[in-house]
């Protein structure tokens, strides 16, 4: 979707746009501060995109929303289901389809990737955990390889253990969106 003032329809795209600014505002600061992003921020912004895709386009908007929306929930279902990142990331992600389509959510979601993965090296450095958490990546990846591990029996990143370093992925998510609306 282009950044044009208006699409046909007469339909402001600013709408989704500071829809999809408000919702990252709002869900940075929550992650940030409660590590949680509320249902009640994404319930109603998703239907509300939904109501404007279908203002706009009509069905052809419904099934864009709907591509949106599935596209961003797939793409973190799996590091969701092996315990990396909470449901509340997920469920942005699929927000931000559900806003802007699955073109850009698939685009922000390889710029969440980067930012999330540049995030994290800053902070291990930080903590001093940089070295001892690449020991553990590269053990983990040889028991993925040897053991023939699938989706079905992944198994779940160990839980909280008192020494983890938390970190709000959501932060991530909004700073790779950022960064893929002013690069498309």
């Amino acid at each position: 979707m282009s950044r044009e003032t208006v699409e046909k329809g007469g339909f402001p795209v600013i709408w989704l746009d500071t829809l999809l600014f408000l919702v990252l505002i709002i869900c940075a600061y929550t992650d940030l501060r409660y590590h949680r992003i509320p249902n009640m921020v994404l319930l109603p912004v998703a239907v509300l995109s939904l109501v404007l895709h279908l203002w706009q386009e009509g069905l052809q908007g419904g099934f864009t929303w709907l591509q949106g929306l599935g596209l961003g929930i797939a793409l973190f279902i799996l590091p969701f289901l092996a315990g990396g990142i909470g449901a509340g990331d997920v469920k942005l992600l699929g927000v931000i389809g559900a806003l802007k389509g699955p073109y850009f959510v698939f685009s922000s979601f390889l710029m969440t990737v980067l930012a999330g993965g540049l995030l994290s090296v800053f902070i291990l450095l930080y903590r001093g955990r940089l070295a001892q958490t690449l020991r553990r990546i590269g053990m983990g990846f040889k028991v993925l390889v040897y053991s023939r591990l699938t989706v079905w029996n992944l198994p779940r990143l160990e839980e909280d253990d008192g020494n983890s370093i938390i970190f709000p992925y959501g932060v991530a998510i909004v700073l790779g969106t950022i960064t893929t609306y002013w690069v498309i």
